[in-house]
Protein backbone atom coordinates (compact mmCIF):
# COMPACT_ATOMS: atom_id res chain seq x y z
CA UNK A 1 0.00 0.00 0.00
CA UNK A 2 1.30 3.45 -0.93
CA UNK A 3 2.24 5.83 1.86
CA UNK A 4 2.54 9.57 1.92
CA UNK A 5 0.75 12.82 1.23
CA UNK A 6 -0.41 14.59 -1.89
CA UNK A 7 -1.59 18.19 -1.43
CA UNK A 8 -3.08 20.29 -4.22
CA UNK A 9 -3.38 24.01 -3.55
CA UNK A 10 -4.39 27.24 -5.16
CA UNK A 11 -1.92 29.98 -5.95
CA UNK A 12 -2.12 33.75 -6.23
CA UNK A 13 -1.86 33.56 -10.03
CA UNK A 14 -4.74 32.55 -12.29
CA UNK A 15 -4.02 29.39 -14.27
CA UNK A 16 -1.43 28.01 -11.83
CA UNK A 17 -1.91 25.16 -9.34
CA UNK A 18 0.54 24.04 -6.64
CA UNK A 19 1.25 20.45 -5.61
CA UNK A 20 3.33 19.07 -2.75
CA UNK A 21 3.85 15.34 -2.60
CA UNK A 22 5.69 12.83 -0.45
CA UNK A 23 4.94 9.29 -1.50
CA UNK A 24 6.20 5.88 -2.48
CA UNK A 25 3.22 5.48 -4.83
CA UNK A 26 3.83 4.11 -8.34
CA UNK A 27 1.82 6.19 -10.79
CA UNK A 28 0.55 4.39 -13.92
CA UNK A 29 0.74 6.05 -17.32
CA UNK A 30 -1.19 9.31 -17.33
CA UNK A 31 -1.15 12.84 -18.74
CA UNK A 32 -1.71 16.39 -17.51
CA UNK A 33 -3.45 19.17 -19.40
CA UNK A 34 -0.89 21.67 -18.04
CA UNK A 35 2.82 22.28 -18.12
CA UNK A 36 4.41 20.97 -14.93
CA UNK A 37 7.60 22.40 -13.42
CA UNK A 38 8.93 21.20 -10.09
CA UNK A 39 11.82 20.21 -7.88
CA UNK A 40 12.57 16.87 -6.25
CA UNK A 41 12.90 17.69 -2.53
CA UNK A 42 14.18 14.30 -1.32
CA UNK A 43 14.52 10.73 -2.53
CA UNK A 44 14.70 9.90 -6.21
CA UNK A 45 12.17 9.45 -8.99
CA UNK A 46 12.05 7.59 -12.32
CA UNK A 47 9.55 8.04 -15.11
CA UNK A 48 9.19 6.89 -18.68
CA UNK A 49 7.65 9.14 -21.32
CA UNK A 50 8.01 10.07 -24.97
CA UNK A 51 11.17 11.89 -23.92
CA UNK A 52 12.70 8.63 -22.69
CA UNK A 53 13.59 7.40 -19.23
CA UNK A 54 14.01 10.22 -16.76
CA UNK A 55 15.73 9.85 -13.40
CA UNK A 56 15.78 12.73 -10.96
CA UNK A 57 17.19 13.12 -7.47
CA UNK A 58 17.24 15.74 -4.73
CA UNK A 59 17.44 19.27 -6.09
CA UNK A 60 16.75 18.32 -9.70
CA UNK A 61 14.23 20.40 -11.64
CA UNK A 62 11.63 18.22 -13.39
CA UNK A 63 9.16 19.10 -16.13
CA UNK A 64 6.26 17.62 -18.03
CA UNK A 65 4.49 18.96 -21.11
CA UNK A 66 0.72 19.02 -21.64
CA UNK A 67 -0.49 15.71 -23.04
CA UNK A 68 2.83 13.97 -22.42
CA UNK A 69 2.12 10.37 -21.44
CA UNK A 70 4.33 9.40 -18.48
CA UNK A 71 4.41 7.22 -15.41
CA UNK A 72 6.32 7.64 -12.16
CA UNK A 73 7.93 5.56 -9.44
CA UNK A 74 10.38 5.99 -6.60
CA UNK A 75 13.94 4.85 -6.97
CA UNK A 76 14.66 2.84 -3.85
CA UNK A 77 12.43 1.91 -0.94
CA UNK A 78 11.99 5.27 0.76
CA UNK A 79 9.75 7.15 -1.62
CA UNK A 80 10.36 10.69 -2.80
CA UNK A 81 9.06 14.17 -2.26
CA UNK A 82 8.54 16.94 -4.79
CA UNK A 83 7.05 20.38 -5.18
CA UNK A 84 5.34 21.24 -8.49
CA UNK A 85 3.57 24.09 -10.16
CA UNK A 86 1.12 23.19 -12.93
CA UNK A 87 0.58 26.01 -15.43
CA UNK A 88 -2.28 26.31 -17.89
CA UNK A 89 -0.67 26.28 -21.36
CA UNK A 90 -1.67 29.89 -22.07
CA UNK A 91 0.34 31.10 -19.03
CA UNK A 92 3.56 29.40 -20.21
CA UNK A 93 3.14 30.18 -23.90
CA UNK A 94 2.47 33.85 -23.17
CA UNK A 95 5.58 33.99 -20.97
CA UNK A 96 7.59 32.22 -23.69
CA UNK A 97 6.50 34.77 -26.28
CA UNK A 98 7.85 37.56 -24.06
CA UNK A 99 10.93 35.81 -22.66
CA UNK A 100 12.56 33.64 -25.30
CA UNK A 101 15.43 34.94 -27.39
CA UNK A 102 14.07 33.21 -30.50
CA UNK A 103 10.53 32.18 -31.35
CA UNK A 104 9.52 29.64 -28.71
CA UNK A 105 8.44 26.11 -29.35
CA UNK A 106 5.49 24.52 -27.66
CA UNK A 107 7.32 22.39 -25.12
CA UNK A 108 9.70 22.36 -22.21
CA UNK A 109 12.88 20.75 -23.54
CA UNK A 110 14.46 19.49 -20.32
CA UNK A 111 12.60 16.67 -18.51
CA UNK A 112 15.24 16.87 -15.77
CA UNK A 113 17.77 19.60 -15.12
CA UNK A 114 20.44 19.99 -12.44
CA UNK A 115 20.87 23.75 -12.35
CA UNK A 116 21.17 25.89 -9.21
CA UNK A 117 19.80 29.06 -10.81
CA UNK A 118 16.73 27.36 -12.30
CA UNK A 119 16.06 25.51 -9.03
CA UNK A 120 16.39 28.74 -7.04
CA UNK A 121 14.10 30.63 -9.40
CA UNK A 122 11.48 27.87 -9.20
CA UNK A 123 11.58 27.71 -5.39
CA UNK A 124 11.27 31.50 -5.08
CA UNK A 125 8.36 31.51 -7.54
CA UNK A 126 6.67 28.70 -5.62
CA UNK A 127 6.95 30.63 -2.34
CA UNK A 128 5.60 33.79 -3.93
CA UNK A 129 2.66 32.02 -5.55
CA UNK A 130 1.69 29.99 -2.47
CA UNK A 131 1.95 32.86 0.00
CA UNK A 132 5.01 31.65 1.89
CA UNK A 133 6.91 34.78 0.92
CA UNK A 134 5.69 38.27 0.18
CA UNK A 135 6.56 39.75 -3.16
CA UNK A 136 5.34 41.81 -6.05
CA UNK A 137 3.65 40.92 -9.31
CA UNK A 138 6.83 42.11 -11.04
CA UNK A 139 8.89 39.56 -9.08
CA UNK A 140 6.47 36.76 -9.99
CA UNK A 141 6.46 37.68 -13.67
CA UNK A 142 10.25 38.05 -13.75
CA UNK A 143 10.82 34.61 -12.20
CA UNK A 144 8.28 33.02 -14.55
CA UNK A 145 9.96 34.60 -17.58
CA UNK A 146 13.39 33.34 -16.44
CA UNK A 147 12.08 29.80 -15.88
CA UNK A 148 10.26 29.58 -19.19
CA UNK A 149 13.20 31.02 -21.13
CA UNK A 150 15.55 28.47 -19.59
CA UNK A 151 13.26 25.46 -19.92
CA UNK A 152 12.07 26.18 -23.46
CA UNK A 153 15.61 26.76 -24.64
CA UNK A 154 17.13 23.75 -26.38
CA UNK A 155 20.56 24.42 -24.93
CA UNK A 156 21.39 22.16 -22.01
CA UNK A 157 23.61 24.50 -20.02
Amino acid sequence: MARGKFLIGRTTMAGVEAVEAETDHIFPKHTHDQFGIGVIRHGAHRSLSGRGTVEAGPGNVITVNPGEVHDGMPIGDHGRGWTMLYFDPAVVLDAAFHACESPPGQELHHPVLDDDVTRGNFLRLYRLLTGGDCGSLIAVESLLLCLVNRLMSERSS
